[in-house]
């Protein structure tokens, strides 16, 4: 037997045979290597294409989604603003996904509608202007692309192996590389740029200064939505006193906001949407008649019940009609708000709006619109919503006209008070200050009032000791600048 099988061994014919038979297999194997490289790479070109193609079907519909989110929240912003795009993320990042941040973002566009700009959508959100800044918010396109979950390209581990055999007999003698390997490295020149190979811009989103209570966002429902925001302060006033926890004031104050503004919006529903076109051709007839006869103007009296202009200066009758219209804006605003009118003589704002403005009329003076102001540590309201009058508006035609006023002090455009030290004549700034600290509701807002008002009492040169601006706070306030901070 062994010696047969030395006999094989030693035949130059038998290992002749068998290495016929091994480069044979080698050649097949190296043939079918080639030809599996082939196919792995046109798949994998493929499936790279078809991924690609996914991938930015993907990040664009997401930045339109982003977008979509910006034009419910914009306000009367543009939405391409840095403000809108912060809160946008924001958003995301709250609720999870763009589909349900996109559901809150209707939300808040239905209470701005409805209620208007106390119910600025980014400032209910938290951010404020300050915050805001000149801050550089990311594009549209980039927010998309950091809210989309995209597939990777394949892969050298996630392509199918299963029916290839990757490395040939030869591969595994002498290392070389296998089916899988080389089809990945011919296919990445053809595949080309993929939004997958694009770096993903790195910015940080921004955090709200104030928080953000999405549970008293408000619907169009007034009725529903009081019912609902009296429940809250009940069980917000329910809590005992200490369990309160740190945001217990912010959100005490601001049901009582919302209950206030919508005892308002149902008081203004009710009564309708303000004056008909008919009541406003009347109300302007009569304001512009009336500034132009109080003015010194040749005017005669309808037995209608309004002054008649007969001088022949059709400029003066244009600013006229001009001034009247917008007071006819004012008093409708004030009628559906129940904003008053600033007293200029006791400094309270405490006078009907349509006296108040037909008062300007009689006075020749402008009727503005004085803004809310609050507390920007404590939120407090300073100084309600008011109106005020502003300069002269029409040239006056005699230098003797007679001002028959129930405010005739509104004529110089500021009140003239005694102090011990002088005549102090109250600034716009003091003024205002003064009404706020009238009309406070709370201690702490008279307090930030009285504040306020010292602050702009130190910068006025004729006050030039803090002696002359304590007489003139105690004239002002009837107590002292002390007393007024207990």
């Amino acid at each position: 037997m062994f010696n047969n099988l030395a006999n094989i061994f030693s035949d130059i014919n038998f290992w002749g045979g068998v290495a016929e038979g091994a480069g044979k297999e080698f050649t097949r194997q190296e043939d079918d290597k080639r030809k599996d490289v082939r196919e792995l790479r046109n798949f994998v070109i493929s499936e790279s294409s078809k991924i690609d193609d996914e991938n930015r079907a993907k990040i664009e519909s997401a930045e339109e989604a982003a977008e979509q989110i910006g034009s419910y929240i914009k306000g009367n912003r543009n939405v391409r603003s840095a403000a809108v795009k912060e809160a946008t993320m924001f958003l995301i990042d709250e609720y999870g996904s763009a589909k349900n941040a996109l559901e809150a973002a209707k939300k808040l566009s239905t209470q701005y509608e409805t209620y208007g700009e106390p119910f600025d959508p980014i400032t209910t959100l938290g951010f404020t202007d300050s915050q805001i800044g000149d801050r550089v918010a990311p594009t549209y396109a980039q927010i998309g692309r950091r809210y989309s979950s995209i597939r990777p390209l394949p892969t050298l581990s996630s392509v199918q192996l299963e029916s290839i055999n990757d490395k040939t007999a030869l591969d595994r003698i002498f290392g070389g590389k296998g089916v899988a390997e080389l089809a990945i490295e011919t296919a990445q020149p053809l595949i080309g740029d993929t939004i997958t190979d694009q770096t993903e811009a790195a910015f940080e989103t921004l955090v709200p200064e104030k928080p953000f209570y999405s549970e008293y966002v408000l619907s169009n429902d007034i009725d529903g939505e009081l019912e609902r925001m009296n429940a809250a302060q009940l069980s917000l006033q329910s809590i005992p006193e200490a369990q309160r926890g740190p945001d217990f004031k912010s959100k005490e104050r601001l049901i009582m906001d919302r209950i206030d503004i919508l005892k308002k919006t149902k008081s203004a529903t009710e009564d309708g949407d303000g004056f008909t076109v008919t009541e406003r051709r009347s109300l302007r007839k009569d304001f512009s008649g009336l500034v132009q006869y109080k003015a010194g103007y040749a005017s005669e009296f309808s037995p209608l019940g309004f002054w008649i202009p007969k001088h022949k200066q059709q400029k003066i009758v244009t600013m006229a009609d001009n001034y009247a219209s917008g007071l006819v804006d004012l008093l409708n605003m004030a009628t559906v708000e129940n904003l008053k009118g600033m007293d200029p003589i006791k400094m309270t704002i405490s006078v009907d709006p349509y006296l108040f403005i037909e008062q300007g009329a009689v006075n020749n003076l402008e009727v503005t619109l004085v803004a809310e102001q609050r507390d920007e540590e404590t939120g407090e309201i300073l100084v309600e919503k008011h109106l005020k009058y502003g300069a002269s508006v029409l040239p006056r035609a005699s230098t003797n006209q007679v001002v028959d006023s129930a405010l005739a002090a509104a004529v110089a455009g500021t009140t003239a008070l005694p102090t011990s030290a002088s005549n102090y004549t109250a600034s716009a700034a003091v003024q205002t200050s003064l009404a706020g600290f009238k009309t406070s509701r709370t201690a702490s807002a008279k307090r930030a009032n009285a504040r306020a008002m010292m602050a702009t009492l130190k910068q006025d040169p004729n006050l030039p000791d803090q002696a002359s601006r304590d007489a003139a706070f105690e004239a002002l306030t009837g107590m002292s600048f002390e007393d007024s901070q207990k």
